[in-house]
């Protein structure tokens, strides 16, 4: 397998068409998850955003418990959360190649893109903790020293 997933393009075998081919059994191509204002959306697209939901909701619940996942303003996790799921276990899991076959742009890509994901998904949490609570996370007193 880990041959024909490293001569196909990336764009065709991505990690979601490959989880949902290789783990679940279904054609991500023929497969419309579901239709709405008449387009149709394939079963890919629909798993990358549960993964990504999920994800997101997890770092907001570990945000209020371990609040030190926040450094760098949630691009510290981005780059963990990178190393961890792109670089470690898709390959582990077949999912793609494995990282060293991986054009430079990929690594790039995945790295920034995830450093920008992690730092929209910390910037939101932050602003709705704020509006829920009215109050700031946790680890931030409430009244700043006078200058």
């Amino acid at each position: 397998m880990e041959g024909a997933l490293a001569q196909c393009s990336r764009a065709v075998l991505n990690p979601p068409a490959v989880f949902l081919r290789d783990y679940i059994g279904i054609d991500p191509y023929n497969t419309v998850a579901f239709t709405f204002a008449d387009h149709p959306f394939n079963s890919i697209g629909v798993t990358h955003m549960i993964f990504s939901l999920v994800f997101a909701i997890g770092y907001c619940l570990v945000a209020e418990v371990l609040p030190k996942i926040k450094f760098w303003q949630g691009i510290g996790a981005g780059i963990i959360a990178n190393i961890c799921v792109y670089n470690i276990t898709f390959p582990a899991l077949g999912l793609t190649p494995p990282v060293a076959e991986w054009p430079l742009y990929e690594h790039i890509s995945e790295l920034v893109g995830h450093i920008f994901w992690f730092w929209t998904i910390e910037v939101i949490r932050r602003g709705l903790r704020n509006r829920i609570t009215k109050e700031p996370d946790a680890e931030i007193p409430l009244e700043q020293p006078h200058r």
